[in-house]
């Protein structure tokens, strides 16, 4: 049995404020920097989907995209989260 993966924020429902948190740092971040969606899912490996998801709250990061994006954006997962 594999273990669980953890989350930031929720895919249903109300936008907790931790994942509201993480999507407003994600795309401060990525704007600050002048990138697309696009390029920043090309860096980070995901699909452009999953970024846009992620920054509306529509989706929740697993720990690894999370540590993805913060690889990329040169952010620590903590910034990402306060």
């Amino acid at each position: 049995m594999s273990e669980p993966t953890a989350r930031v924020g929720r895919s249903n429902g109300p936008q907790p404020e931790a994942a509201g948190t993480f999507a407003r740092a994600v795309r401060t971040a990525r704007l600050a920097r002048g990138w697309s969606q696009e390029h920043l899912a090309r860096l980070a490996c995901v699909s452009s989907g999953t970024v846009n998801n992620l920054e509306r709250g529509r989706q929740s990061a697993s720990l690894e995209v999370a540590r993805r994006l913060a690889r990329v954006l040169e952010l620590s997962l903590d910034a990402l989260e306060d």
